[in-house]
C-alpha cells in the first residue's frame, strides 16, 4: 500500500467510478503488482478486493518463492492483514472526522463573534450607547449561529440560519436593521465599497436552534408566544425585565 507507518495515509485507493466500472467477467484484474489499489473502505471480500488479492498473492509467490508458502496461506496472510488495514482505516477517519467537526464548530463561533462586532460598532457609531448596551446584553451568544454552509448558485458560500424562536419581531427587526446599515456605512452611501472582508450570505430557515435564550433582557425582546407558554419555573429562570425598551429606529435610519 505504499505507506511507510501505520500513521501514514492511504494511498492508491480506487475511485467509486472505477470500482463500478470494474468487470469481472473480462479476464482482467482489477490492477497490477505495479499499480496496486484495494479498497480499504470495504471488506476483502467485494470482487475489486478479491481481485486485488490475487494480484498480491501472484506477486509475492513471484518473489517469495522460496518460503514454499501455498497460496491459499498467502491469501489467509493478506486477509487478515487487510482486515488490520480497514480497522486502521475507519480509526483514522474517526479521528480526522472529529477534527473536522471540531474545525467546524470553531469557524461557526468566530463568525458569531464577527457579527456580534460588527452589529456592536453600527449600534455605537449610528445608534446611541443604549443601542450598544442591548448589544452586550444579547452578548455573542445571542447571535444568531449558521446551521450549515454550502456553495450557492453562483460560488459563493451560503450560510443557513436556524430561527431562534425565544427572539420577539421587534428585536429581529432591529438586529436585522443593524445589518443592513453596516452594508450601507461599507458602500459609503454610494457604490463604491470600502476595504476588508465582507458579511458571509446568510439566509433564513425553517429550522429552529436549540440554543437557549439570553436571559435578563427587557421583555419585549421575547416572542409573546415565548412569554406565554412559560410557566413560572422558566418564567423565574429567563428573568425578563419588566421595562420596556425602545426596539424602534429612527426615520432617519429606516431611511
Amino acid at each position: 500500500m505504499q505507506r511507510k507507518d501505520h500513521k501514514a495515509p492511504f494511498v492508491n485507493i480506487p475511485s467509486k467510478h472505477g470500482i463500478l466500472a470494474f468487470d469481472t467477467t473480462s479476464g482482467r484484474e482489477c490492477c497490477t503488482a505495479a499499480t496496486f489499489s484495494y479498497d480499504i473502505n470495504t471488506s476483502p471480500g467485494t470482487d475489486w478486493n478479491t481481485s486485488a488479492a490475487r494480484v498480491f498473492i501472484a506477486d509475492f509467490q513471484a518473489h517469495y518463492a522460496q518460503l514454499g508458502k501455498s497460496d491459499q496461506e498467502v491469501k489467509e496472510a493478506w486477509i487478515s492483514h487487510a482486515e488490520s488495514l480497514h480497522r486502521q482505516f475507519r480509526a483514522r477517519s474517526r479521528d480526522e472526522a472529529e477534527v473536522q467537526y471540531d474545525d467546524m464548530c470553531h469557524r461557526r463561533e468566530e463568525r458569531k463573534r464577527q457579527l456580534f462586532s460588527r452589529r456592536r460598532h453600527i449600534a455605537g457609531t449610528l445608534i446611541s450607547p443604549r443601542a450598544v448596551e442591548l448589544l452586550d446584553a444579547l452578548g455573542v451568544h445571542g447571535m444568531s449561529s449558521d446551521e450549515s454552509d454550502h456553495e450557492a448558485g453562483r460560488g459563493e458560500a451560503t450560510y443557513i440560519i436556524p430561527a431562534k424562536q425565544w427572539r420577539s419581531p421587534e428585536l429581529q427587526t432591529w438586529l436585522r436593521t443593524l445589518d443592513s446599515l453596516h452594508l450601507f456605512v461599507r458602500y459609503r452611501g454610494g457604490f463604491k465599497a470600502s476595504q476588508g472582508g465582507w458579511p458571509h450570505f446568510r439566509v433564513s430557515s425553517r429550522n429552529v436552534s436549540s440554543a437557549p435564550a439570553v436571559t435578563g433582557l427587557p421583555v419585549n425582546c421575547y416572542a409573546p408566544s415565548i412569554l406565554k407558554e412559560y410557566d413560572s419555573f422558566k418564567m423565574k429562570w429567563l428573568s425578563p425585565i419588566s421595562k420596556v425598551i425602545d426596539l424602534t429606529h429612527s426615520d432617519r435610519i429606516m431611511e
